[in-house]
């Protein structure tokens, strides 16, 4: 298995809190985390980088989490949810 697919695998099993660069060597020992983490977006990968308590958290962002195109004042919980079968309104396309 490629670096970067154990990369993306270790960030899917941790969707909620994310992963720092710290937790990519120790746990898969990749030292060039910034590297990989630009290949798998050149891959169409959306990798987002947050701040929090003073240290950066990687995230692999599923397409299933998207919000879907609905007017604000018709979002409803299952668009905010990111379900394609949101009722009287087309799926929507992927946000860039």
């Amino acid at each position: 298995m490629t670096q970067n697919a154990r990369l993306l695998r270790f960030l899917d099993l941790n969707p909620d809190t994310g992963v720092t660069s710290l937790d990519i060597v120790r746990m898969l020992g990749i030292l060039n985390t910034t590297g990989r983490i630009s290949d798998l977006r050149a891959q169409g990968h959306r990798i987002d980088c947050v701040r929090r308590n003073g240290r950066f958290f990687f995230r692999h962002v599923q397409p299933a989490e998207r919000l879907e195109y609905c007017a604000p004042e018709e979002i409803a919980e299952h668009c905010l949810a990111g379900l394609d079968d949101c009722p009287g309104h087309p799926a929507a396309e992927p946000m860039p």
